[in-house]
């Protein structure tokens, strides 16, 4: 009897050793490539859809739209640690379902500290759900009618702005702006805006150099115009687009339109998730 009992505690011993080992291996390097000390943004491969993942320096976590379905859970995954189950910040650049589905059941699985969303945006039945989630969770909710710039840490901010302030006329596309500024990289994201809405940010004057730009509304001609992406001087244009998708999106002439201007366009249905770490 106490033979068997040593062999069965060996067994547990080696068991558990093995365990670990898997651990060790399969989770710590997923969790180390996200915890250096320099900022980090993923563009995720959500399909035809948008969702977009910041860490600053110090690890704060901000996450820009969810993409068109559950497809986010699993980035969030495999790019946090395992034991990271909130984030400091969603913002919501606008309520089409391709960019806030999978934000539900991430407001379910994942302590969020605050929500940002347009005041004037047409509410839908999931955003109404994520209202309802982010009420349960305690969430603070913050309704942006103009601009809100949030300094993260030294040398690192958010500047996020509705259009509508401006004099943007309203229309289904229009979205929050989200600036993200960090030890002199500049990032721009623009949602699903059109041309309408790059008129009024250049007639405003506002400041919009970045050095990526994830280019608007999937890269569709009524977006992207010659004179705002000549304004925002950018390197890399990012497009967040899904495979053989019935809009045909990115539109060739944008595509075109980048190359003259040697812009590197890195797209999500060639590349899969884009990762850009300093």
């Amino acid at each position: 009897m106490k033979l068997i009992r040593k062999i069965l505690n060996r067994l547990i011993f080696s068991a558990l050793i093995f365990g670990s080992v898997l651990i060790i291996y399969w989770v710590l390097p997923l969790a180390l490539n996200f915890s250096n000390n320099n900022p980090v943004v993923i563009f995720f491969d959500v399909g035809q859809g948008d969702s977009a993942l910041i860490k600053t320096a110090t690890g704060r976590l901000i996450l820009i739209d969810g993409g068109p379905d559950n497809k986010i859970l699993r980035h969030l995954g495999k790019y946090l640690p395992y034991f990271c189950r909130y984030l400091d910040l969603v913002v919501i650049s606008h309520y089409h379902e391709d960019h806030i589905i999978g934000l539900v059941e991430t407001l379910r699985r994942y302590r969020v500290d605050n929500l940002v969303v347009p005041i004037n945006s047409e509410a839908t039945t999931i955003s109404e759900e994520l209202f309802k989630q982010a009420k349960e969770r305690k969430t603070k909710i913050i309704t942006l009618s103009d601009y809100l710039q949030i300094d993260l840490e030294s040398n690192c901010s958010l500047t996020l702005t509705n259009p509508d302030f401006l004099g943007a006329k309203s229309n289904g596309n229009n979205s929050i702006i989200a600036q993200f500024n960090c030890y002199g990289h500049r990032f721009l994201l623009s949602g699903d805006n059109e041309q309408a809405v790059e008129r009024v940010l250049l007639a405003n004057g506002l400041e919009l150099g970045a050095d990526v730009f994830k280019a608007s509304h999937h890269g569709s001609i009524t977006a992207n115009s010659l004179n705002f992406l000549q304004a925002v001087n950018l390197i890399r244009m990012v497009i967040s687009v899904g495979r053989d998708n019935k809009f045909n999106h990115p539109h060739s002439e944008i595509i075109k339109r980048a190359e003259e201007l040697g812009i590197i366009v890195w797209r999500t249905d060639i590349l899969g998730n884009i990762i850009i770490r300093y």
